[in-house]
Parts: structure tokens; C-alpha cells; sequence
């Protein structure tokens, strides 16, 4: 079974001329997957080759795991650093940690073989 996910990636300049680019991608996952990547724009910065992984599927939901540099907006970060998603519903993630601000909006569209 695989799920297919819209990732909005939002970037947003700290500092003059405060521009925002907003990029959209589609991604067909199975478990066990990554998908995602973190621009980071700091020399020193730990680079991953994803920053979500798709742990698991039930239903219309689906168990994602995010990188440990990303926090959950408005909500409490669990530990382990995983969370469920509801279809159709987007959950905003952020990193906090570069020279500009990063924020990933991620929705689960759907979920079948």
C-alpha cells in the first residue's frame, strides 16, 4: 500500500528584501520510505537526504517520523518524534535553525495499492 503526500515547502528571508517562496511537490510513498528534503542554507548544517519517512498506513491516516531539526507548529513534539496525519488535513513543521525560516506543510491526500 502507498500513500501520496503534497509537500509545501515555504521559505521566508529573516532580513531584507523579506521575500517568500512558496514550491508544491507531490510524493508516492511506501513504508519504510523518505521523502522530503531540508534546504539548508548554513555552511556547517547536518544534511539528510530526507527529512520524513513513512512508518506506517491505517486506514485514512498514515504514521510519519520527521527529522529531528523539525518542530511540530501548534502542537507538542512528541519524542519520538513521529506523528499521525488525517487525510486531508495539513500539519506545518518547521525549522528554526538556518539563516532563514523554513516551514514544511505536509497533507495526506490519500492512501491505495
Amino acid at each position: 500500500m502507498r500513500a501520496i503526500f503534497e509537500l509545501k515547502n515555504i521559505s521566508q528571508q529573516w532580513q531584507p528584501p523579506f521575500e517568500k517562496k512558496i514550491e508544491s511537490e507531490e510524493h508516492y510513498v511506501s513504508p519504510g520510505e523518505g521523502f522530503g528534503k531540508l534546504e539548508k542554507t548554513d555552511k556547517n548544517a547536518n544534511t539528510k537526504e530526507y527529512v520524513f519517512k513513512l512508518v506506517e498506513i491505517k486506514d485514512d491516516r498514515a504514521l510519519i517520523e520527521y527529522d529531528y531539526e523539525l518542530t511540530v507548529k501548534g502542537y507538542e513534539n512528541p519524542s519520538d518524534k513521529k506523528i499521525w496525519l488525517e487525510q486531508g488535513q495539513p500539519v506545518s513543521f518547521s525549522y528554526l535553525w538556518g539563516s532563514d525560516g523554513a516551514t514544511k506543510k505536509l497533507t495526506l491526500k490519500g492512501t491505495g495499492a
